[in-house]
């Protein structure tokens, strides 16, 4: 499996783990923060997931010239003055 498509399920791990933490505390301050680390690493999965979604979508577009996503087809900056 390549790196990136292991990137998000590391990042899950990494959330289940902080939630069995917080399970097994008996602290309820420590137990509110691996609860937060969880909620943050399940945050940073589902973003990550989305831009290779987004990547994915726009290099499928790419290759096919008559999309409008195809980069021929992207407005030009305007031209330096100067």
């Amino acid at each position: 499996m390549p790196l990136e498509a292991e990137r998000p399920r590391r990042r899950l791990s990494h959330t289940s783990r902080c939630e069995a933490q917080a399970r097994e505390a008996t602290n309820d301050g420590i137990k509110a923060e691996f609860l937060k680390m969880a909620k943050r690493w399940s945050h940073l999965a589902r973003s990550y997931e989305f831009v290779e979604t987004v990547e994915r979508f726009l290099l499928d577009a790419d290759k096919k010239v008559g999309s409008p996503f195809h980069l021929e087809n992207l407005p030009k900056p305007p031209p330096e003055v100067g």
